[in-house]
């Protein structure tokens, strides 16, 4: 009996969950993280070319996963904050680069996806919190991920 409870539970959940409809008058926030994806790439490439890349753009390396889910992800690097950022109260800013290749079924090829995670200390603040890219902050993304394109694209 008591399964027959919690199953009908479940199934009134599933029933209303399909019911919701979001308010197309309200533009969700932007998401404090910057995602591309840059294209497939070999073992060897995502190896050599993405540790390469990270470290010419200023980057320490903090660990990386071998396949069959590569991953390297970089240390926090601090910066100046970018002017928009400055203006919304930045006094100072940190990137953390995570670079992962996602298997492509029957092949030997990754699918090599980009996050860019930002955060900044707002004035009189000691903590870091997580903030909606600026434009500043996704030029400066985009070319962090056009360096690792190249980088397993052979660039």
């Amino acid at each position: 009996m008591r399964a027959v409870i919690l199953t009908a539970g479940a199934v009134l959940l599933i029933g209303t969950a399909g019911c919701f409809q979001p308010d197309p008058d309200v533009t969700p926030p932007a998401p404090p993280e910057y995602q591309a994806d840059v294209g497939e790439a070999e073992w060897a490439q995502f190896r050599d070319g993405v540790p390469r890349a990270l470290t010419r753009n200023s980057f320490e390396l903090q660990d990386r996963n071998l396949p069959p889910s590569p991953r390297v992800r970089t240390a926090w690097l601090i910066r100046d904050p970018f002017p928009d950022e400055r203006e919304a109260g930045a006094e100072s800013a940190r990137t953390q680069v995570i670079v992962r290749g996602i298997p492509i079924r029957d092949s030997s090829k990754f699918l090599v996806t980009v996050v860019v995670l930002n955060e900044v200390q707002l004035l009189d603040s000691t903590q870091w919190a997580e903030v909606e890219a600026t434009p500043l902050f996704t030029e400066y993304a985009d070319g962090i991920t056009r360096a690792i394109a190249a980088g397993v694209h052979g660039g």
